[in-house]
């Protein structure tokens, strides 16, 4: 009953500012009666915290050497918890790493294939222009995913293009 009445209290002053109009109509209904019953009136009530009078497990089984002798134990096995938590982590990464290739979509160009290239947006252009540009034939792979295009007439363009800029050209 002291610790149920010790918790109404505590609720009851709590870290809220309410008015006193405020205050008295929203709890109203919570320890009054009780204090009631006990003939007490509410100043005279001593609120004993509920730390001081409950003791948990680990508190009432702690032994020091016990603890002491355990914290050694786990610092002589913090490497191989170390090389557990590296080993998990690179599977993490490995399984995000297969979970991002497989949504990819490659494209990959030969010499010689037709491709449009994305169009540049260096002056005003409307909202009707088109999104792709010629007709370019892949001359040279510089590395995967850049090539080297030249137009249908044979010039070459001034710097290599990269895949995603890049798409095939069906005719």
């Amino acid at each position: 009953m002291l610790l149920f009445l010790t918790m109404i209290v505590n609720f009851k002053v709590g870290r809220f500012k309410i008015g006193e109009s405020s205050w008295a109509s929203s709890n109203a209904s919570c320890p009054l009666p009780i204090l009631k019953l006990m003939g007490k009136s509410k100043s005279l009530i001593e609120v004993i915290p509920a730390k001081a009078e409950l003791e948990n497990f680990r508190i009432q089984h702690y032994e020091q050497e016990n603890n002491d002798n355990l914290a050694r134990a786990d610092l002589d096995l913090i490497d191989e918890v170390r090389e557990d938590v590296c080993a998990h982590v690179e599977m993490y990464k490995q399984r995000v790493l297969n979970a991002y290739n497989r949504r990819v979509s490659r494209r990959e160009f030969h010499v010689g294939d037709l491709v449009l290239r994305q169009a540049d947006a260096l002056g005003p252009v409307g909202k009707l222009a088109p999104n792709w540009e010629g007709c370019y034939k892949i001359t040279h792979i510089i590395k995967f995913g850049e090539y080297e295009l030249e137009d249908i007439d044979g010039k070459k363009l001034s710097r290599p293009w990269n895949s995603c800029n890049l798409r095939k050209f069906y005719s």
